[in-house]
Parts: C-alpha cells; structure tokens; sequence
C-alpha cells in the first residue's frame, strides 16, 4: 500500500515575523487559534484517510505556538480518522528559544521521528547586525528545557544566510551545535566548499558522519537516523495546505474566514492546481 504524508499548515505568526502565508493568525489572539484549531480537526475528519496508509505527519509553521491539549486533540483527531504505519515518522520545525516543556512532551508522547530546530550563529555581534535576536541565547533557553527533557531526538538546521559569516564565527557555530548534543547537523543548501570543509573537520571530531544519500546531514554515529524519504503522495490539510496525489494537484483556500466556515468540505475550501 502506497505511504502518504500528511501534512498540516498551523498558520500562526509572531510579532514582527514576516507573514509565511496569507492569512496568518497573529500568536497572542488565542479565539482565532482555537477556531483554527477546531476547524483543522473537522477537515481532517472529513478526510478520512482510512484507505491509505499514512507513513509521515509534518506539522507546517509555527506549531510550537499551540498548547500542548490542542496538539494532543490534533493527534487524537489523525488517528481516529487515519492508518498509520507502525512507524509513522512525525516530524516539525522549530525556532530557537520556543520550546517549552508541553511541546517535548507531546513530541515524546508521538513518539516524534525529528524535531528540527533552526539555529542561527554563536556570533552575537553578528546577529544584532542581521538584526536577529541573539542566538546563542535563544539556544541556551533550547538547551536548558532540553536538558530537563527525557526527548532528546532533536536535530540542528544551520540557516542558509550565515554562510557569509566570518570563519571565526562559522567555527563557533558549529562547536556550539555539536554541543548541544542532536541527533543530526543539517547544513545549508548554499553552504561554500571551503565552510563544508571546515564543517567536515569539526563534525568529525564531535563523532558526527555525512549521510551517504544526503551528504549534507551529520549525524551522530550511535544514532538510529534514516536519510529524508520522499513519500507516494502528500495528503495537505489547513490554510493554503497543498494535496498532491496519483499525478492531480489542489490546494486550500488562504481566505481564512472562509476556511473556518467550510473546512469540512473540501469541494469549497480546494481548487485544482495547473500543471
């Protein structure tokens, strides 16, 4: 039987974040979020994927901005109305300095695949000039709710646009990471050869290989971690959340009001896609 993904766009934005989306729901207006909420669980129920078995659950954008009952009600949700595999892969990004204990726990209790979380540089002069917030002490907050956690299948995405950082702060970087102990390093796309090379050398020495299929993921030698497998098909549900399934294409309408009205009946919220 084919394995599809199921993924969910959880369209929430914080203050002074760009939008990802149309129709992002700023994080502080909790009616919104719980209309949300409760509109994406009957879309899912309508789904009824009972037919095809799913193989990975992605959580899309800022889930880490809904409380730990919403995301246990979600799960509830896909697995009244879904099959899943028996080693359903559930996976999500987070940004640094948003983890809290209720997201570990619920990544613990879905026995979660990954949990990626995006880290910036160690370099805080070079961060204040990006204008970011300082990373390093966004990772320190990661790293003390890691630490009083039993999960501990995180991994670390180095950004792409700190690649121009200098060589000093690049190798900071990278030590701090490894540092922090993940399961994997996921370097950028657009990372140079020669700051690849330094990776290499740094990674190395911290007990971390290149993936053969993916050679710009390091993984932690004793790790039980398998490269990205591409799924048969992929099942979208939310706001502006794309299906792609046996060749055809739709995707969800970004009128959120809409969405909220309609979502359990995909004939309103979806409109085929050109090919």
């Amino acid at each position: 039987m084919a394995q599809l993904e199921l993924r969910l766009s959880i369209p929430f934005r914080l203050d002074g974040r760009p939008e990802q989306w149309p129709g992002c729901i700023f994080h502080y207006n909790n009616r919104l979020k719980s209309l949300y909420t409760d509109a994406l669980m009957r879309e899912l129920a309508a789904a009824d994927g009972e037919d095809a078995q799913i193989g990975f659950v992605t959580l899309e954008g800022c889930f880490f901005l809904l409380e730990y009952e919403q995301l246990m009600e979600i799960a509830r949700t896909i697995r009244r109305h879904f099959s899943l595999t028996e080693r359903v892969k559930w996976r999500a990004h987070c940004e640094p300095g948003r983890l809290s204990t209720g997201i570990l726990n619920f990544c613990k209790n879905m026995d979660f695949y990954e949990l990626c979380i995006d880290y910036r540089t160690s370099s805080l002069d070079e961060a204040q000039t990006l204008g970011f917030p300082p990373a390093r002490t966004e990772m320190q907050h990661t790293k003390q709710v890691l630490d009083h956690s039993v999960f501990r299948r995180f991994s670390l995405l180095l950004e792409g646009e700190y690649c121009n950082q200098t060589d000093a702060a690049w190798k900071e970087t990278l030590r701090d990471a490894t540092g922090f102990g993940p399961i994997a390093i996921r370097l950028p796309v657009d990372v140079t050869d020669e700051r690849y090379e330094m990776a290499m050398q740094k990674l190395a020495a911290a007990d971390y290989r290149p993936l053969p299929a993916d050679t710009a993921v390091f993984v932690k030698k004793e790790m039980d971690f398998e490269p990205d497998t591409a799924a048969d098909g992929i099942l979208g549900c939310g706001l502006g959340a794309v299906t792609r399934l046996d060749g055809l294409a739709c995707q969800n309408t970004y009128d959120l009001e809409f969405y909220l009205q309609h979502s359990a009946d995909y004939t309103k919220i979806a409109r085929p896609l050109p090919e």
